[in-house]
């Protein structure tokens, strides 16, 4: 099944039509004389426990560490299967994702409680990866003391979005960045601005990136209740699409002491994810179009999925675009086999 989703397969008929053409493959490094019938894949997809199949591809996922680099970072954001919909037509599959923006690498995944929300399953990914010495980015929603503790006790740092969810400290944080704007920060302490701008296809986009970072000025609330928090942060975006304007201003904690610049990076390291993994689960894979919600299909498929994307971004020398990696995975055995050949590799087997 990961052979045939590599390959382009996105949905359980591509699957076995995939096993129908590469037979011999099949027979090479399987020993199978006879192709599994549709109904296998159907049931095997159905039927698997999920859980256990998502904690077997964390388990696969030890095996390749994510490099010390000296800005190590992991995005925890979250993404919902929008095919796969109960009788009522909801949508109730949500999967928090543990990403390794500079490895392109999936760490870890976790689908959140039907009844539930990012809030609780968050503290349980942050337990399944290794974060010693990363910097853990998250937006609003893990915005929450426990986490912070967690982080903390991981000794890992943390850059996390604020918003109005967190009255208290949001506040406090607003009136904070008033105040050194009304002095052009020359009297905030520990204080520092950065800024950056981005053009292309008819959009201009400027931020500014402020930061105070001298815990005195906090209130004793805050530096009770946020103990480890070091640095408040206000991104100012303003936007330019066909002469329209528009302006926003974010807010983050961290109980990081570094520059504006540095944490501007950080930042878009965050929304990165975006891109190398949700975008291209919805565009090359086609997660959004998935209507596979018969028993645990849509959550099987979507670790399916998401196996054949770290298999194909661990090949640091193919320069092609995951689009045409799998097709020319699907057309040709090259790809697929070099794959296989390092799976194996992983296990020991020749």
């Amino acid at each position: 099944m990961l052979m045939a989703v590599i390959s382009g397969a996105n949905s359980i008929l591509a699957i076995y039509d995939y096993a129908v053409e590469k037979k011999h493959l099949l027979k090479e490094y399987f020993n199978f004389d006879v192709c599994p019938g549709y109904g296998v894949f159907w049931w095997l997809l159905t039927r698997m426990n999920p859980n256990e199949f998502s904690l077997a591809f964390q388990k696969w996922r030890e095996d390749v560490r994510v490099k010390d680099l000296p800005d190590k970072t992991i995005s925890i954001d979250g993404k919902c299967l929008r095919g796969a919909r109960n009788k009522n037509g909801n949508q109730n599959i949500h999967i928090v994702h543990a990403w390794s923006t500079q490895e392109r690498l999936l760490l870890g995944q976790l689908k959140t409680d039907e009844k539930s929300n990012e809030i609780t399953a968050i503290p349980q990914l942050l337990d399944m990866i290794d974060i010693k010495g990363a910097t853990i980015t998250i937006d609003a929603a893990g915005c929450q003391k426990k986490i912070i503790r967690q982080i903390d006790e991981g000794e890992a740092d943390y850059v996390i979005a604020v918003k109005e969810n967190q009255p208290l400290l949001y506040a406090e944080i607003v009136q904070t960045f008033e105040a050194a704007h009304a002095e052009n920060f020359y009297y905030v302490p520990n204080g520092d601005l950065a800024e950056s701008m981005e053009k292309g296809h008819g959009r201009v986009e400027s931020r500014r990136i402020a930061i105070c970072g001298d815990k005195s000025e906090f209130s004793e609330n805050i530096q009770k209740s946020w103990g480890s928090i070091e640095t408040f942060i206000e991104v100012t975006s303003e936007r330019t699409v066909k002469g329209k304007t528009s302006t926003e201003k974010r807010y983050y904690i961290s109980n990081k002491i570094s520059s504006a610049e540095k944490f501007g990076f950080y930042i878009r390291e965050h929304w990165s994810v975006e891109n190398p993994l949700h975008w291209v689960l919805d565009v090359v894979f086609r997660e959004d179009e998935s209507c596979a919600n018969t028993l645990h299909a849509a959550e099987n498929f979507a670790t399916l999925r998401r196996m054949s994307l770290d298999c194909l971004n661990q090949d640091k020398e193919c320069k092609l675009g995951t689009a045409q990696q799998r097709r020319r995975a699907g057309w040709g055995d090259t790809i697929v086999r070099k794959i296989l050949g390092s799976i194996f590799g992983l296990f020991g087997r020749d």
